[in-house]
């Protein structure tokens, strides 16, 4: 299991900066098995989870900026979490176990 805080999503971007400036995320491949860490990024519009070891989204409710997620290759059995972002619009369910 592994969780990620908010000072390591910082300091894998290009560009240090404070959570609420930050668009972008990529953390596919990192074994992830929670996205709380996320939870002060109200401004991300974009993060790619995928090929991690997620089974939900709850830590994305705050994200109410998201436009573009990618969960491939996760263990996700549901959306739950995401339902309420005004901005995401969800593509396909193929990947839901």
């Amino acid at each position: 299991m592994t969780r990620l805080s908010p000072d390591q999503v910082i300091r894998d971007q290009e560009d240090r900066q404070d959570p609420s400036s930050i668009i972008s995320a990529n953390l596919s491949h990192r074994a992830l098995s929670d996205v709380s860490c996320l939870g002060g990024f109200a401004n991300l519009e974009r993060v790619d989870l995928s090929f991690n070891s997620l089974s939900d989204l709850e830590g994305l409710r705050s994200c109410v900026n998201l436009k573009w997620l990618s969960v491939v290759q996760n263990k996700l059995e549901s959306l739950r979490g995401i339902e309420g972002l005004p901005k995401l619009t969800v593509g396909t369910y193929a990947y839901l176990k």
